[in-house]
């Protein structure tokens, strides 16, 4: 698996770490998160989303596989946490600007 790029290893460390500001400074000011249906837009609507994620799931996260594509990275991750069927591999689509996530899409 190629190494992955730098905002990406601090989004997956910050998340196993559950650590809310290291994981909220990998997303930019305006950043977008598409998840479960529903769309997060901007800093503070990530920091909600990801905070009730963390109390409803306590995930954990295991990087499987990295492919860049015209559009972004994609990864693939098994997800374990306190949800029915877990552990689940989830595709995460990134799109990054400047170092940092712009948009991510979780399927």
């Amino acid at each position: 698996m190629q190494e992955l790029p730098k905002p990406l290893s601090a989004y997956y460390s910050a998340a196993n770490e559950q650590n809310s500001e290291m994981f909220l400074a990998c997303f930019a000011d305006d950043a977008i998160v598409h998840d479960e249906g529903k769309t997060h837009e901007g800093r503070d609507n990530i920091s909600a989303w990801n905070a009730a994620a963390v109390e409803k799931y306590n995930c954990q996260y295991e990087v499987l596989r990295c492919v860049e594509t015209p559009y972004g990275t994609d990864i693939t991750a098994k997800v374990s946490g306190t949800f029915p069927g877990s552990p689940i591999d989830l595709t995460y689509k990134f799109v990054l600007e400047d170092n940092l996530i712009k948009e991510l899409g979780i399927k």
